[in-house]
């Protein structure tokens, strides 16, 4: 008796995976650093299979060598709807299936009404939203058929609220997101998936160095040393894993709850 009780401690192990995520396969997109980094580390904690999405994929091939597991990385400019198809297909040939998407990359174009161009403002909206819109489309099919399924959407808290001067754009495309997550997601709840739109406040990434437009200089500096203030990513992923199990569609995760206008939240449920 005390064998077998000691076996089936062994068994699991610190590396062991047990749960209901272990051996499903999970696309995440903007994994070269901040949250989509840190929900892949997240992910494979739960000993996932992962597919490391990103337009910049040094980081993500030293994010895989790390996890280490079943792990490939696709280099994809998401704004182009053959490279979204791709990366699905690529999942699909070394996984067979695609259990979860956690869509996260993110494109800042930051530019006042005179100075903003139309092309670069579409690439912010086929960024940050039509890649979310997607590959859920893609991914939807076959988790209706098994119903399950688990799709995860990073917006933002500028998705709820007003931005600032220079953001319109990106904060539009946040909005967005926001409103077709609010109005989709009974569709996906009834096919048996599960699925979250996630709004945080800021976080510390290298997003806003990656920033572009003639206001981009202009928004860093107007940020400036609030970002030390920031919420460190891991909390996020930590804390958009530990809604999974939890009721509702909208996930506030770190100090978002405390910085949001009084009511907000029940809102968005």
């Amino acid at each position: 008796m005390h064998s077998l009780f000691l076996s089936l401690l062994l068994s699991v192990g610190p590396g062991a995976h047990a749960g209901p995520l272990a051996g499903k396969t999970a696309i995440v997109t903007g994994t070269s650093s901040g949250i989509g980094r840190e929900l892949a580390r997240e992910a494979a904690r739960r000993g996932m299979k992962l597919a490391l999405v990103d337009i910049r994929p040094e980081g993500s091939r030293a994010l895989a060598k790390e996890l280490g597991g079943e792990t490939i990385v696709i280099e994809a400019d998401l704004a182009k709807p053959e490279d979204r198809e791709r990366v699905v297909a690529e999942t699909r040939a070394r996984f067979k299936t695609i259990d979860a998407l956690f869509n996260n990359a993110g494109y800042g174009y930051m530019a006042t009404v005179e100075e903003f161009e139309l092309d670069a403002a579409k690439r912010q909206f086929e960024v940050n939203f039509w890649a979310y819109v997607d590959l859920a489309r893609r991914v939807y099919p076959e988790m209706a058929k098994r119903k399950s399924g688990t799709i995860v959407s990073v917006a933002s808290l500028m998705g709820l609220i007003d931005g600032f001067e220079r953001t319109a754009m990106y904060s539009a495309s946040k909005h967005a997101l926001v409103g077709w997550g609010r109005t989709v997601a009974p569709e996906f709840r009834r096919a048996g998936i599960n699925f979250k739109v996630v709004c945080p406040t800021g976080v510390k990434t290298q997003f806003f160095e990656h920033l572009e437009g003639k206001g981009a200089k202009s928004v860093r500096d107007r940020i400036g040393d609030a970002s030390e203030d920031f919420d460190d990513p891991a909390r996020i992923a930590g804390d958009v894993f530990s809604s999974l199990d939890a009721d509702g569609v909208f996930v506030f995760p770190g100090s978002a709850p405390e910085v949001m206008p009084e009511g907000l939240a029940a809102l968005y449920p």
